[in-house]
């Protein structure tokens, strides 16, 4: 039979009665699942302030959070989501789309009128000004119906739309819709795009 101190069994009971203390301060003001809004029980074997710390009753709860799926469908979101341009609802309510597909569409034919020199002085930064060059460019590709492949290897799990003419030769006073002409532009693989702008790749696609 196993034997114990009076000091072990003065310390087991006092560590039972602080947890009761714990216990009781937490159900007071519980947790529960952000999820499923299920209240979030104490384990006999987990401490209180672990359980504390948890917003999410199971795994399970927290991965379909995350992916905003309840029983295989979209989790719709509790307000409706508003275009940052003209506050006009989005719709669907599920999507990650900032603006609504008017706004979106008017931005994108906004830049073809717009020379480069406004562009980089309109933009907060020049890799502000560059990304949406870079954008504009990609959807002006996308129009050609051209099947989205490196024109050197033929890769397609991700390419990238290339100057044939680099931007900075343009004078700032060229519109975007110049620069970003379809026959100014080619798919190339990020590794034949960074050896082409560097001068190591030479293609005969010059205009």
């Amino acid at each position: 039979m196993e034997k114990f101190s009076l000091q072990s069994l003065g310390g087991q009971a006092r560590g039972k009665q602080q947890r009761e203390i714990a216990l009781a301060a937490y159900y007071l003001s519980p947790n529960y699942c952000l999820h499923c809004e299920i209240l979030i029980e104490v384990p006999d074997n987990i401490k209180v302030n672990q359980v504390r710390s948890k917003k999410f009753c199971s795994k399970k709860c927290f991965w379909q959070s995350r992916i905003g799926k309840v029983n295989g469908y979209l989790k719709p979101p509790s307000k409706p989501k508003l275009c940052r341009r003209c506050n006009d609802e989005i719709k669907p309510l599920i999507t990650t789309k900032k603006f609504c597909d008017s706004c979106r569409y008017a931005s994108y034919k906004s830049l073809d009128r717009v020379t480069k020199g406004e562009l980089f002085a309109s933009s907060c930064n020049w890799q502000s000004a560059r990304s949406s060059l870079r954008r504009h460019a990609y959807r002006t590709f996308r129009r050609t119906k051209i099947c989205l492949s490196c024109y050197v290897c033929g890769y397609t799990n991700h390419v990238e739309i290339a100057h044939r003419r680099p931007v900075c030769s343009f004078e700032d006073n060229v519109m975007i819709e110049v620069i970003n002409a379809p026959e100014n532009l080619i798919a190339l693989c990020p590794n034949h795009h960074w050896e082409f702008d560097n001068k190591i790749l030479t293609l005969d696609i010059y205009k």
